[in-house]
């Protein structure tokens, strides 16, 4: 997301004229680099709306025991119904709410976590399999150090959501500040929901058949 305001910041400048990242493309490179990058961030959108709309059918088919294809096909419904009818200005909004209602629940997962999760360490804490999974000789884990930056960089600077946010910023210090706050946060509940699980498979508290 920074890389895309900064980005984005420099190409508002030099070609005002640009409303998208495909415009940009074609203005500075031609209609062929335009039809790929399109192409690509179709490609991009698509692989994004199906895993979350399959992560609300898992969702809803695991903790409400409901069936995932009649729920996936509500919520695809309705998004695409009050985005239709509003545009970007709906977009925003609802992902201010979502914003908002994130906050609350995992603030209220955490004081309920820390007011009831008492589960003793097993004696052997540390030293179970996933310890070992875990170890320096895993070369997947130091391969993800590279892969996983790598996929998550290029998939936003070729998602058009991100990049609208750009010319739709009322300012470039509002911009700027949306961003500030949207990375820190999104490295802050990484960072503590990440490290808690890593902890906790390593410490032998995950089981790999079930969890």
């Amino acid at each position: 997301t920074l890389c895309v305001v900064t980005l984005g910041q420099e190409i508002q400048t030099r070609w005002p004229q640009a409303n998208s990242l495909a415009d940009f493309v074609a203005l500075r490179f031609g209609r062929r680099a335009k039809a790929c990058v399109i192409s690509l961030s179709m490609f991009n959108m698509t692989i994004g709306l199906l895993a979350e709309l399959t992560t609300i059918g898992a969702l809803f088919k695991d903790f409400l025991g409901a069936e995932a294809f009649p729920i996936i096909l509500i919520v695809a419904t309705l998004s695409s119904t009050y985005t239709v009818y509003g545009g970007l200005v709906v977009s925003i909004v609802t992902d201010r709410l979502q914003a908002i209602l994130s906050i609350i629940l995992i603030a209220t997962v955490a004081v309920w976590l820390a007011c009831t999760f008492r589960v003793s360490l097993p004696p052997d804490f540390g030293g179970g399999s996933m310890a070992k999974q875990l170890g320096s000789s895993n070369p997947a884990g130091w391969s993800s150090l590279l892969v996983m930056p790598l996929s998550l960089t290029a998939s936003t600077l070729f998602s058009e959501a991100v990049w609208q946010r750009v010319w739709a910023a009322e300012s470039p210090s509002s911009l700027r500040f949306g961003a500030a706050v949207g990375a820190s946060s999104t490295v802050a509940m990484v960072l503590l929901f990440g490290l808690a699980g890593f902890i906790s498979a390593w410490g032998g508290l995950v089981d790999i058949e079930h969890d």
